[in-house]
């Protein structure tokens, strides 16, 4: 009998922690997450804690067919933290994925469908919201008003040598 184990290109320097190499969990009838465990467990777990410390939660165009049960129970534990104020679904199937996953996983407000495009879903959902969320981004995040102010900079910059180059253009 031949031990499974995780095919790499590369010898990994340790068995702990992300692969070096590249690793495809392919879509098959039966997940056999365990045959992979040591290897993305620290995934998982990382995973999980993000969750449990995320207000929102927002899935662009991942089905969750019935065979992925680790995300399934990521997404179950999620829902019922009080922390997780919404989970949100966007796919242009987004109402049969929801449906399906409230079926699963129970019933819950917390999940949310936009049945869209993710390029819809930013100009459509986030568009709506996003001077007041970026006013309160830059209200309680340095970073935030760190990355704007050199956004402002580097803008303005450019629109002095637009106007530094028509001029010069127009004299000659």
């Amino acid at each position: 009998m031949t031990p499974i184990t995780i095919y790499s290109a590369l010898k990994e320097p340790n068995d702990s922690g992300v692969p070096s190499s590249p690793l495809l969990i392919t879509p098959v009838r039966q997940k056999a997450y365990a045959v992979h465990g040591g290897t993305i467990q620290s995934l998982w777990s990382q995973t999980e804690i993000a969750l449990n410390n995320a207000a929102r939660l927002v899935i662009i165009g991942y089905s969750f067919p019935e065979t992925d049960t680790r995300p399934i129970e990521l997404i179950r534990k999620a829902v019922k933290s009080r922390t997780m104020a919404a989970v949100e679904v966007v796919a242009p199937d987004a109402d049969q994925i929801v449906a399906r996953l409230k079926g699963t996983i129970g019933e819950s407000d917390k999940l949310q469908a936009h049945p869209m495009t993710f390029v819809d879903y930013i100009f459509k959902v986030l568009g709506s919201t996003a001077s007041a969320k970026m006013t309160e981004a830059l209200a309680v995040s340095p970073e935030v008003r760190s990355w704007l102010e050199r956004v402002y900079v580097m803008h303005a910059t450019a629109i002095r040598r637009q106007k530094a180059s028509r001029k010069t253009s127009q004299r000659v």
